[in-house]
């Protein structure tokens, strides 16, 4: 995983794209990873491509959280309670949900019990929160990109 993550990073800085291109690849990607959808990579690669952003950028940051593995579930729980906080709906104190059914793909086809239970309050907390740290990590990555855009190039030996 962590060679892949290596490959991929060379591939992104030797790539011909602007900072702004980059840093909306990388936000599009963290926002779209923050989501409770199945198939993110496919949505993140379209929609990078659909608004000429950087798949690469956007690939590296959708699979992100995939490093942090254990974060996904706190993340859920938190998007839950952001969600029904705002629907001023009651929240139990542990709602017993195996979050991770939100990555099968059945789950929303037929509809199952994550999905028909809590996706008003999944949806509203992903946008709550999704939408602040995809605008963080654009302004960083672009500065920072700024910054490696400006640097010569090294030559490897």
């Amino acid at each position: 995983m962590l060679q892949k993550i290596k490959i991929l990073w060379a591939k992104l800085k030797s790539a011909h794209s602007t900072p702004v291109e980059v840093a909306g690849g990388f936000a599009l990607g963290i926002f779209i990873g923050m989501s409770p959808f199945p198939l993110q990579n496919v949505l993140t690669i379209a929609l990078a491509w659909l608004f000429r952003m950087n798949i690469v950028a956007a690939v590296i940051a959708v699979n992100f959280h995939l490093v942090f593995f254990p974060v996904i579930v706190i993340q859920y729980l938190l998007e839950y309670k952001i969600g029904a906080f705002l629907l001023r709906l009651k929240v139990p104190k542990d709602p017993h949900v195996n979050w991770m059914t939100l990555y099968s793909l059945d789950q929303w086809i037929h509809g199952g019990k994550v999905v028909r239970h809590f996706i008003n309050e999944l949806l509203l907390g992903w946008l709550v929160l999704g939408t602040p740290v995809s605008l963080a990590t654009f302004f960083f990555v672009w500065r920072e990109t700024r910054l490696w855009k400006k640097l010569p190039p090294v030559d490897h030996p």
